[in-house]
């Protein structure tokens, strides 16, 4: 979470200097922003599923390495084109490692100790919120490109840290299946609710989530 929610700020920072360097536009600079906003929002519930289908270890490491390598190409990134591709790669990266982080707190924990464990990553995402301009600052003072570097040792610490720690705490889905219809169908009706029947997904591989979204 401190990762993900550094990387924003930072990025801010770096903007004057990536126009110079790229020489790109500023509607350019702002897809930069926003492709990897996108892809984050838009995919964390299938982030979700894929981590309840094969393990929520294996997704949130998955998501840490991603990241690492979206990171190192992004610094690498010649043009515009370039850098807004490792941007969206580096938003599911960090689709995953959002899917997960509450979740993975929430097996840790008991259940009187849960509330102090969600209040201390959540108060770790908004250090990172605050850090990430004050970080960006001293980046780009070296080089924009290690903006997106210094990601990438972090990320791979991260990793390793939830390879060698994390253990799998919660049993697979029994029921397999991927339905990414169901998903968009969630997402497109989240402002209307509680949802109208229209927006139940009947396809859905998960009744117990039908049951819930459609009882109204």
């Amino acid at each position: 979470m401190l990762l993900a929610a550094t990387n924003s700020g930072t990025l801010i920072i770096a903007l004057p200097d990536l126009e110079r360097s790229l020489h790109t536009s500023l509607l350019a600079l702002v897809w930069v922003i926003l492709a990897y906003l996108i892809a984050a929002t838009v995919l964390v519930l299938n982030a979700g599923r894929l981590s309840d289908l094969f393990g929520r270890k294996r997704a949130y490491v998955g998501g840490f390495l991603l990241f690492a390598l979206a990171s190192l190409g992004a610094g690498f990134a010649g043009d515009a084109t370039a850098l807004i591709l490792w941007r969206i790669l580096q938003g599911i990266g960090s689709a995953f490692l959002f899917a997960n982080a509450a979740a993975l707190v929430t097996d840790a924990f008991p259940k009187h100790q849960l509330g102090l464990a969600m209040g201390a990553n959540t108060m770790i995402a908004a250090i990172g919120l605050v850090l990430g301009p004050v970080l960006g600052g001293a980046l780009v003072a070296i080089s924009w490109h290690w903006v997106f570097w210094f990601n990438v040792p972090l990320a791979l610490a991260g990793a390793a840290w939830g390879a060698l720690v994390l253990r799998e705490l919660a049993k697979p889905d029994t029921v397999r299946g991927f339905d990414v219809l169901a998903a968009g169908t969630i997402r497109s009706c989240s402002a209307d609710w509680p949802p109208p029947r229209r927006c139940c997904p009947h396809g859905s591989s998960s009744s117990a989530a039908r049951a819930r979204l459609c009882s109204t």
